[in-house]
C-alpha cells in the first residue's frame, strides 16, 4: 500500500526486481501495516530473484532472538559457524551482487521494549 493506495502484488514484485537490476546502493525497505502481506511478498521476490541467479540470504529475526553473535548467527542459517554476510559477499565475485533480506526487523524492537 501507498499513501492509502493498494498496489497488487505483482506490480511490488516487479518494482522489487527493477530496484535490484537497477539500483546501485541495495538498500530497500518494504513497509506496511501488520498482515498486510509484507513477508509474503519478500519470500516470493527471494524466490524470484534466486531463479535468476541471484545469491540471496533471507533472514526472519523473530526466529533468531536467541542469537547472540555472527558465528551464532552464521550456525544457525549456514549450519557453520561463520558471518553469514562474510559468506553471502564472499560469494560475490563476478556474479550478480548478494542481496540480504532481513524479514520481521521490527522484533528486535518488540523485545528491547521499544514497542
Amino acid at each position: 500500500m501507498l499513501s492509502g493506495l493498494r498496489i497488487p502484488r505483482d506490480a511490488i514484485l516487479e518494482d522489487i526486481e527493477d530496484w535490484y537490476a537497477d539500483d546501485d546502493s541495495h538498500s530497500l525497505m518494504v513497509v506496511g501495516q501488520a498482515g498486510s502481506g509484507k513477508s509474503l511478498v519478500l519470500a516470493e521476490a527471494v524466490k524470484r530473484l534466486r531463479t535468476q541467479g541471484v545469491p540471496v540470504l533471507p533472514i526472519r529475526l523473530d526466529s533468531l532472538l536467541q542469537i547472540a553473535s555472527a558465528p551464532e548467527l552464521g550456525e544457525a542459517l549456514l549450519g557453520r559457524r561463520d558471518n553469514p554476510s562474510h559468506w553471502l559477499f564472499g560469494l560475490h565475485g563476478e556474479g550478480p551482487t548478494p542481496l540480504l533480506v532481513i524479514d520481521q526487523l521490527d522484533a528486535i524492537s518488540a523485545t528491547s521494549g521499544r514497542l
